[in-house]
């Protein structure tokens, strides 16, 4: 069933039908900046049984209630972009400065870089991620490629790794045969020493900073992507 589209004021009405107590001066502008439906999903804690389809405030809820959190939730979004910028920038430097140092500075794009691990439906892994790298700098016209495409010359690991998003990133230090530059670069910013879960931790980030960019919410959410595990890491990341 096609539901009809409701105006501002009929919004606020529905509200008030529903129980909620309006008590912040500016609801009209608060729904139409920011989308009832999005609104909604911080209703739920403060309704009656919205899982069975009563949506009805409980006794007592004001607007004021899950606009609290609704405004948390933004602050706490802008906290992790600002810290997963900085581990996806330092991250980004130290991979290419060990891969570099060890001489694999040009081979980025081929097989034998990367590990043969497939996914479910057989596709290898690399494969997939070696077609990611060479669209991204083919695509990019970032002056640090533009110089050696105009060059004629290969770009090195160092310059690719300025137009590569964080989840590509993520899946170079998954897979990269280079144990010992992943090592360095991931044991450099504090996480685990085991490989796999050093890559858990960094897959789980990326997963968190693409919910955040998208504006998306986290609070009272169930994460879907969580890392294996972030014991010892409490005190901080090291030079971050």
């Amino acid at each position: 069933v096609r539901k009809q589209a409701k105006s501002v004021p009929e919004m606020i009405e529905l509200l008030k039908q529903r129980g909620l107590t309006i008590d912040v001066p500016d609801m009209p502008g608060i729904l139409l900046d920011n989308n009832y439906y999005r609104l909604s999903a911080y209703f739920r804690p403060f309704q009656k049984d919205p899982a069975n389809g009563d949506n009805d405030f409980q006794f007592g809820a004001k607007a004021s209630d899950f606009l609290t959190s609704f405004m948390l939730d933004d602050q706490f979004r802008r906290l992790i972009l600002e810290g997963t910028s900085c581990l996806e920038l330092t991250l980004r430097a130290r991979l290419a400065y060990n891969l570099a140092l060890n001489g694999n500075a040009y081979n980025y794009d081929e097989p034998d870089s990367y590990r043969d691990i497939a996914y479910p439906n057989g596709t290898l892994k690399r494969d997939a991620l070696i077609s990611n790298i060479k669209g991204w700098v083919s695509r990019s016209h970032e002056v640090c490629i533009r110089h050696y495409r105009h060059q004629h010359e290969q770009p090195p690991v160092w310059a690719v790794v300025e137009v590569l998003p964080f989840d590509t990133l993520s899946k170079m230090l998954q897979l990269h045969t280079d144990v010992n530059a992943v090592d360095k670069a991931t044991r450099s910013l504090g996480l685990s020493s085991n490989r796999r879960r050093a890559s858990e931790i960094v897959h789980a980030m990326v997963y968190l900073r693409n919910l955040c960019s998208h504006h998306s919410r986290l609070w009272n959410r169930e994460m879907v992507i969580t890392p294996g595990g972030t014991q010892g890491h409490e005190g901080g990341v090291p030079g971050v």
